[in-house]
């Protein structure tokens, strides 16, 4: 019985000595395979830069080539065709003869938004005011808004640096306020607001 023992326990030391080669052996196949992959990794690495390094200057070559192919079929084509300098030549006309014409186009678009600024600015003052103005020949001419008639209009010349009402028959019937604050006064806008707040109430109230 003891020896049965003996050589069970001597078996079991032997199964467990032999799973630790077992497991030491294992641990040293994965390491060499780890590094045997490594190795193979690393030969591929350097086979790939080796190869795209041979097809960068091919790449190199070929371009060169290619540009050198290209100069010389241009001046090729300019010898024995003329027409092709000429080409350039109406080629450049026309595009300096379209910067042309955007330039214009530029000024006309530039005058139009003149234009409707200017008109802006009319419709502005005529608010404010209560005088549609007009400009001609060194004059202006106030109509306004509260008038009775389209002929009832103040003109105003510029006359040594000044500005003179000219006499009309409108201007004629208002001789009181023209005393007043053109000529004591020496007011426009005061003539011009006397005569708009005179107008407003006849129109407004009778």
């Amino acid at each position: 019985m003891e020896e049965l023992h003996n050589r069970l326990a001597a078996m079991l030391d032997e199964n467990t000595s032999l799973k630790r080669k077992i497991i030491d052996m294992q641990h040293t196949i994965d390491s060499k395979q780890h590094e045997l992959l490594i190795a193979r990794e690393s030969h591929d690495t350097s086979t790939h830069l080796k190869r795209i390094a041979e097809l960068e200057q091919e790449n190199a070559r070929l371009m060169n080539m290619h540009c050198c192919k290209h100069i010389q079929s241009n001046q090729n084509v300019e010898n024995i065709n003329p027409i092709a300098q000429e080409s350039r030549s109406t080629i450049k006309v026309n595009s300096d003869t379209d910067s042309r014409i955007q330039s214009i186009k530029n000024k006309h678009e530039g005058s139009e938004e003149l234009r409707r600024y200017l008109k802006t600015i009319r419709e502005y003052v005529t608010g404010l005011t209560g005088y549609k103005m007009e400009f001609r020949d060194g004059e202006i001419v106030f109509h306004s808004l509260y008038a009775f008639d389209t002929e009832d209009v103040f003109i105003f010349r510029y006359k040594s640096g000044s500005m003179e009402l000219v006499n009309n028959e409108f201007a004629s019937t208002w001789t009181a306020e023209i005393q007043n604050y053109l000529i004591a006064g020496k007011s426009i806008p005061a003539f011009l607001a006397a005569v708009t707040l005179d107008l407003f109430n006849k129109k407004t109230f009778g």
